[in-house]
């Protein structure tokens, strides 16, 4: 129980410091925020289509490398897709900020509910063995995330004036949903390893942010 304040701290506190930055900045950026999240929240609904895959696979220990690429391209496209109706349908400007903000959305309801509540509940059944060492790359990791949500976010809200970026925001999407598990299951990389090639990932977002911010900032909203 006493690791669960730290590990919650490292995996909240660098994106509650960007939202909040955000709401200093316009408190109008916090609505794009609740969408962001929103929106990552109605694209679970694929997660009926993996549960009846992996049930009709025979629920392996190991999921085998077709499923891990089926729920890679079932996150790119849905998440992506409802990005793209969300912020089409729902966001006024096309600006830099609301691209940004509208990823941090996602990423704080993804640490939410992906990373801090199954710590809870692991935890509160009993195993309290758990070293700080063993739960840091995980909260790590939701950082690295958010950076992807945030990249993924810019170039979807780029692709409102030029589509095929849409494409390029579910590949990307895709790709870190694909390499991530496939290298924790079967390759030989320590845990912190694999931390490192999903923090190049984190680095491409926030490149896409950097560029995106050089185009989207000089739009009219």
């Amino acid at each position: 129980m006493q690791i669960l304040p730290a590990v919650f701290a490292v995996a909240l506190i660098p994106t509650l410091c960007a939202i909040f930055y955000l709401y200093v900045k316009s408190k109008k950026l916090l609505a794009i925020v609740g969408l962001g999240a929103l929106a990552w929240l109605v694209a679970l609904i694929r997660s009926p289509i993996l549960h009846f895959t992996y049930l009709f696979a025979g629920s392996p220990s190991i999921p085998p490398l077709w499923f891990i690429g089926l729920g890679a391209i079932l996150a790119g496209v849905f998440e992506e897709g409802f990005r793209y109706i969300f912020l089409k349908s729902s966001v006024e400007g096309r600006t830099w900020y609301n691209g940004v903000a509208f990823g941090l959305g996602a990423g704080l309801l993804e640490i939410i509910l992906i990373y801090c509540i199954p710590m809870i509940k692991t935890v509160v059944f009993g195993q309290e063995s758990l070293t700080l060492l063993e739960t840091l790359p995980g909260a790590v990791e939701r950082n690295f995330a958010v950076c992807a949500h945030i990249g993924c976010a810019l170039l979807v809200m780029h692709s409102l004036k030029n589509r095929w970026m849409l494409g390029m925001a579910v590949l990307y999407h895709s790709l870190l949903d694909f390499i991530a598990p496939t290298l924790g299951y079967y390759s030989p990389l320590t845990v912190w390893q694999v931390e490192f090639i999903v923090a190049i990932f984190a680095v491409m977002g926030l490149i896409i942010a950097y560029l995106e911010k050089r185009v989207l900032s000089k739009m009219t909203t």
